[in-house]
């Protein structure tokens, strides 16, 4: 199928801002999946690698990184669904030197995220945002432009903090990541949901 990109005249970042002020239309050819090489083996995936789902001990953090990470030249964007899920449970992004399999996403200053039910970390730093939590049944919304390194997080159709990035500065290199104990699963949207902010293409 030929994608068709739609121009809404929605700009995306005003003179002089980063922060997304609409939702235009995007190339959609599919979104990324979980990488089963780069998945702990106590996460099983399911769904054509969709579906990243795991029921262990609370507490004891397992990963599974995308297939497709960003590269210093591309805006991309993604949406991951919470599905049973736990306090604390951490989703987001992060680069390849992400462990797998001890720690969570956002323990160190390679990865950033959301805790499910409250606040984003990152280099092991707790701060609060506004717009959130995240809880079971949510669509997670990331967008990142890896060109100035500004990430934004949101949720159903809205972005966190009026929609200034969530985090400024994060690497150019980044996959999407699930840092997940107890019983939890997190799905990436084969397609989005929500339209794509202008200027950014489907993280695929």
């Amino acid at each position: 199928m030929v994608g068709i990109r739609f121009w809404t005249g929605l700009p995306i970042m005003p003179v002089g801002s980063s922060k997304l002020v609409g939702l235009g239309q995007g190339f959609v050819p599919g979104q990324t999946i979980w990488n089963p090489a780069d998945t702990d083996g106590n996460i099983t995936l399911s769904s054509g690698n969709r579906v990243a789902s795991i029921s262990n001990a609370a507490g004891t953090y397992k990963g599974t990184r995308s297939v497709k990470s960003t590269n210093g030249t591309n805006k991309l964007y993604a949406e991951i669904t919470i599905g049973t899920s736990i306090a604390n449970n951490i989703f987001g992004v992060g680069t390849s030197g992400v462990s797998l399999s001890s720690g969570y996403l956002g323990s160190s200053s390679i990865g950033w995220g959301v805790q499910y039910g409250g606040d984003k970390v990152n280099n092991d730093i707790f701060s609060s945002f506004t717009g959130g939590p995240i809880t079971n049944g949510d669509i997670f919304m990331i967008a990142f432009d890896s060109i100035n390194g500004d990430l934004y997080f949101g949720r159903n159709g809205s972005w966190f903090d009026s929609g200034s990035p969530t985090f400024t500065g994060v690497s150019a290199n980044v996959f999407l990541f699930a840092s997940m104990s107890g019983t939890a699963s997190a799905t990436i949207a084969q397609n989005p949901i929500y339209s794509l902010p202008a200027g950014y293409d489907v993280w695929a």
